[in-house]
């Protein structure tokens, strides 16, 4: 497996996102290239009145002033794309036809294999039987479990492995269960 930090920073290297984000039916104000700073409207919120959105070729990054989003490439195509961070670093370099082969395969990454299928349902079950305890238990207890549960999520999305996490939670609320 490669260093997700190392694609990350080869995909913001490699891709102009303002090209990125014309091949996607984004269209700017004037040239996108020719300035540091471009306006355009907003891919992700409804119809501007007038262009919202700022393209800051410096930073590579984008911003809108209505919604508050912020993106660069990676993040602009997960959106587009409905796809989560691991999936968009592996999808953009197959894409966009990134070379990788500069960044060595490093063993110590690999993790288990898991089916985005398998974190969904757990995270389902996980939230069912939260739901069960809802009433069963102390409302502060309840309101940590839940908490943890959203931070798994946060960290799924952000491409983490959480599969111990998962089990952690699980086996947490199930001695709960068990206990009543």
């Amino acid at each position: 497996m490669k260093d997700p930090k190392k694609v990350h920073d080869k995909i913001i290297e490699e891709l102009d996102l303002a090209t990125v984000m014309e091949e996607y039916n984004v269209s700017f104000k004037h040239n996108p290239h020719l300035a540091a700073e471009v306006q355009f409207h907003c891919p992700f919120h409804g119809p501007d009145n007038k262009p919202s959105a700022r393209l800051y070729n410096t930073t590579k990054t984008c911003f809108c002033w209505v919604c508050r989003k912020t993106w660069n490439v990676i993040s602009f195509i997960m959106e587009k794309e409905g796809m989560y961070y691991k999936q968009a670093l592996n999808y953009i370099p197959n894409r966009f036809h990134i070379d990788l082969s500069s960044i060595p395969d490093d063993p110590t990454l690999e993790f288990p294999k898991i089916t985005v299928s398998d974190i969904v349902i757990s995270m389902k079950c996980i939230k069912s039987n939260l739901l069960d305890l809802r009433k069963k238990i102390p409302f502060e207890k309840y309101k940590t479990l839940c908490g943890v549960l959203l931070l798994l999520k946060y960290e799924d999305h952000k491409g983490s492995d959480i599969t111990s996490g998962l089990n952690k939670l699980e086996d947490k609320i199930l001695c709960l269960k068990q206990s009543l």
